[in-house]
């Protein structure tokens, strides 16, 4: 028995020495909290722990100071949890209830919280218990997605017009499937309007062209039906053929 209480003391002192740096900053941290109360029965568990596993390696019968002070560790933590967690639900509770507080799948971002106070205010939906956080996973992925889909759509767009104004005659170069599948791709993103014809002229712009390569892209579209005013930059995608899409486009 003295042995199994030598091996089990050396056991919880090793580890106990090897989380100090973690567990300790974690308990100072927590004394300066909210729930100091709770954090000092760690603390006292903690250093007891430490202490008794120590003493025990030589005189087994201190050991039950051991078993203590896993109890108050334990204590320290399952109270603390507790307490975060009631307080949690009722700001979960609290927000739902503020009218200027919109929930989405990550969480809440209020103008106005607590109500009346005139401050904005954002958390993440992880304090209530009933959110389903796997959803913003999800949300976060496909936001990266798009954009991701919009970057590549956005640099296809910018090769094409490269080849256009390299290209000794524009008005023989065809490049409208790929174009209509850009603007399909950019509008399935964006929905209906200016958006991701912006997102192209702003690409345009970005390249710093010379009014001579602007009139061979310019030229490139009169070819293709679309005759735009040459004294602005405009990219002029075409609307066209649905079933083209992201999928589509030659990155």
């Amino acid at each position: 028995m003295k042995k199994i209480i030598k091996i089990i003391s050396i056991i919880l002192l090793v580890i106990s020495l090897l989380l100090l740096p973690f567990l300790g900053i974690g308990i100072l941290f927590g004394l300066a909290g909210s729930t100091s109360k709770y954090f000092l029965i760690i603390a006292v568990g903690y250093l007891g722990l430490i202490i008794s596993s120590l003493v025990s390696i030589f005189k087994h019968k201190f050991f039950p100071i051991v078993i203590i002070s896993l109890i108050l560790i334990t204590t320290g933590f399952t109270l603390d949890s507790a307490f975060w967690s009631e307080h949690n639900q009722d700001l979960c509770k609290e927000l739902r209830s503020n009218p200027t507080c919109v929930e989405d799948e990550c969480g809440f971002d209020c103008s106005d919280f607590p109500l009346g106070s005139g401050a904005g205010f954002f958390t993440s939906g992880s304090i209530c218990e009933d959110k389903n956080m796997s959803l913003c996973a999800e949300k976060i992925t496909q936001a990266t997605n798009d954009e991701k889909i919009t970057t590549d759509a956005i640099s296809s767009f910018s090769n094409i017009v490269d080849e256009i104004i390299s290209s000794p005659n524009p008005s023989n170069e065809n490049f409208e499937d790929q174009l209509v599948a850009i603007y399909n791709c950019l509008e399935s993103k964006y929905g209906p309007g200016a958006q991701g014809e912006l997102m192209a002229v702003q690409e345009l712009k970005g390249k710093n062209l010379s009014q001579e390569e602007l009139n061979k892209y310019y030229d490139y579209l009169a070819t293709h039906g679309r005759n735009p005013n040459r004294q602005v930059i405009v990219a002029a995608l075409p609307n066209g053929d649905k079933n083209l899409s992201c999928e589509d486009i030659n990155y």
